[in-house]
């Protein structure tokens, strides 16, 4: 395979990638995790802070549970020094 072919080929896979993202969030009716909260509907907010410990980027509480059909609110704080 030719150079100019490798980059025609490259390219083609790169637009059609692009035309993938473009669309990929007008169905908003799917989500992977949860859905949109209700604001009429009390919530439970729940702090979340990144920190660095090392080389190591973690969340804390590092374990969070809740109840299925529970409204949750996450609060999210980057208590590190580095910008996140």
């Amino acid at each position: 395979m030719s150079k100019f072919t490798t980059a025609v080929v490259a390219v083609a896979l790169l637009v059609a990638q692009a035309g993938v993202g473009a669309h990929a969030h007008e169905d908003h009716g799917n989500f992977s995790a949860g859905e949109p909260g209700n604001p009429n509907k009390p919530a439970r907010a729940i702090k979340v802070a990144m920190v660095e410990q090392g080389k190591k980027m973690l969340f804390e509480p590092a374990r969070i549970e809740v109840r299925r059909g529970e409204q949750i609110r996450f609060v999210l704080s980057n208590d590190g020094i580095f910008n996140h």
